[in-house]
């Protein structure tokens, strides 16, 4: 009886996960990104009341939930997510719009007056079980289209 000859290529299996891995990081970070949009997105109205300690900031003008964005990027193998409130596209704008959002950091951390509005560590908390979930997911459907793609 013949064995059946496989003959993987680390260049194609890799690249395979790769492809899949960078797909499931874009998805979370879309997932993340909305998730603390709407966290800083409650509340508000007028007049403005502001938020108790420990509780995420309430919306006021919107500039804050407005700037969460994301970004994903390869470099060398590696894939990474940043997701959080882009200072630096605000900066850009801030003649526009009056303001940039150096005070999110304040909000999250807290300051020697304030005490602290964290939004961003709690919603990655929240948001763990769902991104190792679709990361997850991800690593199984790039084994599938290893074991399907007879080109390796």
């Amino acid at each position: 009886m013949k064995r059946p000859k496989v003959n993987l290529k680390k260049e194609k299996v890799l690249d395979a996960m790769h492809k899949e891995l960078e797909k499931a990081m874009l998805k979370s970070a879309i997932y993340l990104q909305g998730h603390i949009k709407r966290k800083v997105g409650k509340g508000g109205g007028k007049p403005h009341r502001p938020s108790r300690p420990g509780e995420p900031p309430r919306r006021d003008t919107g500039v804050l939930a407005s700037s969460i964005a994301y970004n994903v990027w390869s470099s060398k193998g590696t894939i990474t997510a940043r997701v959080g409130a882009d200072v630096d596209k605000l900066k850009k704008n801030a003649r526009r719009i009056g303001t940039t959002v150096d005070y999110a950091l304040y909000l999250e951390l807290g300051t020697a007056n304030m005490a602290r509005r964290p939004w961003l560590e709690p919603s990655v908390r929240e948001c763990k079980t769902k991104i190792n979930q679709i990361l997850k997911n991800a690593s199984a459907k790039g084994i599938r289209y290893i074991n399907r793609t007879k080109r390796w």
